[in-house]
């Protein structure tokens, strides 16, 4: 499935529903109005609360809520790849800090945790899709561009000779001494220059490295302004981050539905 074109049915199938949903709910169709709420409802069954689930005790989660788990990504790849992307963005800034440049690399290698590459292990992906499931061209894009957006996924970037090149420098060892959020990259210099290393404990969108407002609205702002203009996605991030201050979600719509730039 990773790397697949089946994996792109999930998020076709939330859009799917969502879509269902709102066309059913502008016909007339009812449904409860406490389904987050009700006894059986969403949150009560994400609650591990002990006092309606007595069962969990036994698995010793009582009063712990697994959504708090859930946290933001930062690129749109295998989470597993994260590490590795953190470790290679601030190689990245680090070779420019060097005068250096990425044509002065003769090697990279990095330790992982084992299901990096049972999960991401495509070392030669053909298009965007492969190229989420492959640490390899993370890496690379985080070398080249100092970052891994969407932009970095298209096709004609994954096939580009510039990160070709520097994806086919990458090896990986699996460790499984090594966390999934954690690992450790050597980029190996020409001869003279010696070595770059860099430990990544905790990479940037896991619990321990929870991803800055500032980080959240640049990744907003990144994807959401070459669609709907930079002044209707200012416009659109300023109101998210006031949500709770807002009586009435639909007002959403008069910023997105704003004459555009």
């Amino acid at each position: 499935m990773f790397g697949s074109h089946t994996k792109s049915f999930h998020p076709g199938r939330a859009a799917q529903n969502g879509l269902v949903a709102a066309i059913l709910a502008s016909e007339g169709y009812t449904s409860s109005l406490q389904a987050l709420e009700a006894k059986r409802g969403w949150v009560k069954v994400v609650s591990f609360d002990d006092k309606l689930q007595p069962e969990i005790e036994s698995l010793g989660n009582a009063g712990q809520w697994e959504i708090e788990k859930n946290t933001f990504k930062p690129f749109p790849c295998g989470i597993v790849i994260h590490p590795v992307i953190d470790g290679c963005v601030w190689l990245h800034g680090e070779l420019q800090r060097r005068g250096l440049q990425t044509q002065n690399i003769k090697s990279v290698h990095v330790t992982v945790h084992p299901l990096v590459l049972e999960l991401t292990g495509k070392t030669k992906p053909k298009d965007g899709l492969e190229a989420k499931f492959s640490v390899y061209h993370g890496g690379a894009v985080g070398l080249l561009f100092g970052k891994a957006t969407p932009a970095q996924y298209e096709d004609g970037i994954v096939t580009a000779p510039e990160v070709t090149t520097i994806r086919d420098k990458i090896s990986a060892t699996a460790d499984e001494g090594m966390r999934a959020d954690e690992c450790h990259i050597v980029v190996q210099l020409e001869d003279g220059l010696g070595k770059i290393e860099r430990h990544v404990d905790h990479a940037v969108g896991s619990l321990e490295a929870p991803m800055t407002d500032i980080q959240l609205t640049d990744k907003f702002m990144d994807q959401c302004a070459p669609i709907l203009g930079l002044k209707q996605a200012t416009r659109a991030s300023d109101w998210c981050w006031d949500l709770e201050a807002k009586d009435d979600i639909r007002q959403i719509g008069e910023v997105l539905y704003a004459a555009k730039d």
